[in-house]
């Protein structure tokens, strides 16, 4: 004779506090293992980008490059001490270049999301080649340097547009050559 149980379906407690405890383990790695370096790098990537537009869109309206960043959204800051011409910059002055953004006494746009006290600003030099206008990023933290490079050449590449270099008190910069005239 055979005896009819009556089957339920579900999971047993066990077997439910026994996939819980391996979500819970799986979340916290996931946590941890968290790399913020990362989306400070391409966010820093990303913001050298947009300023280097910025600035060649400024550079087609007005003729020469700006010497502070916040000409680029701060027509009152168009003056001839702040322009690599030495002209009068707000009479060419046609429209915002870039988003306004928290700056510093030096026209440097201020970056706190990427770490404490990091700045971004311009500046050039001449050599043989002509003038090298550039981007750069000062204290940024030193684990995120690599990162922005990656993120502004490609991963891996020792070489291109952005050149990082470590500092000793756990900060460093990033440069950006966005211009060779």
């Amino acid at each position: 004779m055979r005896i009819n149980r009556r089957r339920y379906g579900g999971f047993s407690a066990l077997e439910m506090i026994a996939v819980l405890a391996a979500m819970a383990v799986i979340s916290a790695l996931a946590i941890f293992s968290y790399d913020q370096s990362n989306s400070r790098g391409i966010a820093l990537s990303r913001a050298l980008n947009e300023y280097a537009n910025a600035m060649r869109m400024a550079k087609t309206d007005l003729s020469c490059y700006p010497t502070r960043l916040d000409v680029l959204f701060d027509r009152s800051k168009a003056v001839a001490a702040n322009a690599s011409c030495g002209l009068d910059l707000s009479t060419q002055w046609r429209q915002r270049y870039a988003q306004p953004a928290p700056v510093d006494s030096n026209g440097n746009i201020v970056l706190s999301t990427i770490g404490a006290g990091t700045s971004l600003g311009i500046t050039s030099f001449q050599d043989s080649g002509g003038t090298h206008w550039q981007l750069i990023a000062s204290r940024v933290p030193n684990e995120v340097i690599p990162k922005a490079t990656d993120a502004c050449n490609g991963a891996g590449q020792t070489a291109g547009r952005c050149v990082g270099v470590a500092g000793t008190d756990g900060s460093g910069t990033v440069t950006f050559e966005f211009d060779l005239t």
